[in-house]
């Protein structure tokens, strides 16, 4: 089951990267995995707790973090294309032009 997890945040990732990121919840079908109770968690306040939990985490962690990790998805892909010199390109060909 996690490598189906891990499937499911590449895929979401992966539309991201192609400007496809409305069309999330295919990731679910596609992979077998059911939608609602992601949906469900989301609209209750167990999401709420969830994300306090991780914040509490984060602000704990040792050694502590000097900024709040993230990334900017509109630009992700003109960064890495930029900062990536290696001769093989594993992006989709429209990302790096």
């Amino acid at each position: 089951m996690q490598n189906k997890h891990f499937a499911l945040i590449y895929c979401i990732e992966f539309l991201v990267i192609e400007g496809r990121h409305k069309e999330w919840q295919t990731c679910f079908s596609s992979l077998g995995l059911p939608l609602k109770p992601v949906l469900d968690c989301y609209k209750s306040a167990n999401a709420t707790k969830l994300e306090q939990k991780y914040a509490n985490e984060t602000m704990h962690l040792s050694p502590s973090l000097k900024f709040v990790p993230w990334l900017d998805y509109e630009n992700f892909a003109t960064y890495v294309c930029k900062a990536y010199k290696g001769a093989l390109c594993l992006w989709p060909a429209n990302l790096c032009i």
